[in-house]
């Protein structure tokens, strides 16, 4: 039993991770009904660069790094936007097309081997448990960033200003609402989250090149759990992936693990197909 509940701890611990990485997608998605397909990379562009600086500083210059990423990102979208309604399939393609630049540009900077780095030396006993520090650590950063968020989206007028937006572009613009400012503070928010994630990533599991595409996945995967319902939803999809990818490695093997993203993935298609047919 002691066993068991170590396995849910360590998931918890890249859970959140990926719940950071999928919550910063969702509101994308729930803002603009677009996927950006890039944030992995965002992810592990920051990990390396708060490794390469260290310290404080390296944290900030990681999440300034992660921000500029996702305003670039934005800069795509509105360069698709100028020429008309986006298709969301061209926009994942161009993101992904991103995805894989960051990808090369890490392995020509850092190479293939991979990094980690560990804020603490020790573990503490919790109910005979071994559980490091930095499980606590990741989980109130995590309840912190959500609860934020919420506030921001529910109790405050640019929360409602960009609901507003996301539900009625059009109307949003007729109301005198500056659309194009509100969904450029919402890429802004997603390379903040994705730096964060980034920073507690390197302190977690470590991180390589091949990281990116990885993260992007699981954080589809995490979104697509609660059918991309928002940004909540997303956070609390990436704690259970974490959750059960940390059981499957612990009973049952690796390779199930590694392709749990996948099986998601194509499970959500399956039965979002199907509940297209059955409304039609």
């Amino acid at each position: 039993m002691i066993t068991f509940l170590e396995f849910i701890l360590t998931g918890a611990i890249a859970g959140t991770v990926y719940g950071l990485t999928a919550l910063p997608m969702s509101l994308v998605h729930s803002t603009t009904h677009a996927v950006d397909s890039a944030v992995g990379g965002y992810v592990v562009v920051a990990g390396f660069i708060a490794a390469t600086i260290g310290g404080i500083v390296g944290s900030i210059a990681a999440i300034i790094a992660a921000t500029g990423l996702s305003l670039l990102s934005y800069g795509l979208y509105i360069l698709l936007r100028r020429r008309g309604p986006v298709n969301p399939i061209t926009y994942v393609l161009l993101t992904f097309g991103l995805l894989t630049v960051l990808e090369s540009f890490i392995l020509w900077w850092r190479g293939p081997d991979g990094i980690v780095r560990s804020l603490f030396s020790g573990e503490i006993q919790v109910a005979g448990m071994s559980v490091s520090p930095q499980a606590l650590v990741n989980l109130l950063v995590g309840a912190a960033v959500v609860g934020s968020l919420l506030f921001v989206i529910y109790r405050t007028p640019a929360g409602l200003w960009l609901r507003a937006s996301a539900s009625n572009v059009k109307g949003a613009n007729l109301a005198g609402l500056a659309v194009d400012r509100l969904w450029a503070s919402v890429f802004i928010v997603q390379g903040a989250v994705a730096g964060l994630a980034g920073v507690l990533l390197l302190n977690t599991a470590g991180m390589s090149y091949q990281s990116a595409a990885h993260l992007t996945l699981m954080a589809i995967a995490a979104a697509m759990i609660f059918g991309f319902r928002g940004p909540t939803t997303a956070f609390c999809g990436g704690l259970v992936l974490g959750v059960v990818e940390s059981v499957a490695i612990g009973y049952v093997s690796g390779a199930i693990a590694t392709a749990l993203p996948f099986i998601i993935i194509l499970a959500a298609l399956m039965i979002g197909s199907r509940n297209v047919a059955v409304r039609a």
